[in-house]
């Protein structure tokens, strides 16, 4: 299995309308290729879906907050062939940090900010 070396990392916090967003860079150190694709997150039991556009994705951290179970769905196909990977969501609110722990059938795939 390749283990991938995937790397969030928050770029910046804004409010806009009243709702707070977290636009966020996803990396893959073992690729060269910049992930495009989707992140679905299951907040609560409906699932959310957001594209990831040349490794950028922004996410609004309100709704995540305000749910009381998050998981992600990361579906993205060149890191993860199509493999459906269940995140483990952690917000830290104070400083702004996304602490995400990715693993799939085959490969566990370490994320953490820089």
């Amino acid at each position: 299995a390749v283990k991938h070396d995937v790397v969030i990392t928050p770029i910046e916090e804004i409010t806009s309308d009243d709702k707070r967003v977290l636009t966020v860079k996803v990396d893959d150190r073992n690729s060269s290729k910049i992930p495009n694709g989707k992140l679905i997150f299951t907040v609560d039991s409906t699932d959310v879906e957001y594209n990831v556009e040349n490794g950028v994705v922004v996410i609004p951290i309100d709704e995540l907050e305000e749910a009381t179970t998050v998981t992600l769905k990361y579906v993205e196909n060149h890191l993860y062939n199509n493999a459906t990977t269940q995140v483990i969501v952690k917000l830290d609110k104070t400083n702004t940090t996304i602490e995400l722990t990715l693993t799939d059938d085959r490969t566990t795939v370490n994320v953490a900010p820089e």
